[in-house]
């Protein structure tokens, strides 16, 4: 899957609609949830160097892929499958299952 950070293949100097870290993991995990690869497109500035925002969310998703490089490169759709996003990939030593928007609540009487 081909996609842009925000609108533009190149650089939209008014286009501050960038995706998330969130969002770009999101996406990588649904193109894995298949089999397919990810590319991600960056408007370099008229300068050649990444904007600020596009390196920082760069920066963190990769944080996420680090963490997760051995399902991430080397997993395979597999025939287990979940609700909604949810998803298993399958690589030769264990399988990986992907759980999406895992609600996380605090105890009713702990206050902030």
């Amino acid at each position: 899957m081909c996609q842009t950070m925000n609108r533009h293949w190149g650089l939209g100097a008014k286009d501050f609609a960038y995706m998330s870290p969130k969002e770009i993991i999101g996406n990588l995990c649904a193109c894995r949830k298949v089999g397919a690869n990810y590319l991600l497109n960056v408007g370099p500035t008229a300068e050649g160097a990444i904007p600020d925002y596009e390196k920082a969310a760069l920066e963190r998703s990769g944080d996420w892929v680090r963490m997760h490089d051995e399902v991430i490169y080397d997993g395979k759709p597999c025939a287990v499958t979940g609700q909604r996003n949810d998803f298993c990939l399958r690589t030769v030593e264990a399988d990986y299952f992907f759980i999406h928007d895992l609600g996380a609540q605090g105890d009713k009487n702990v206050s902030s």
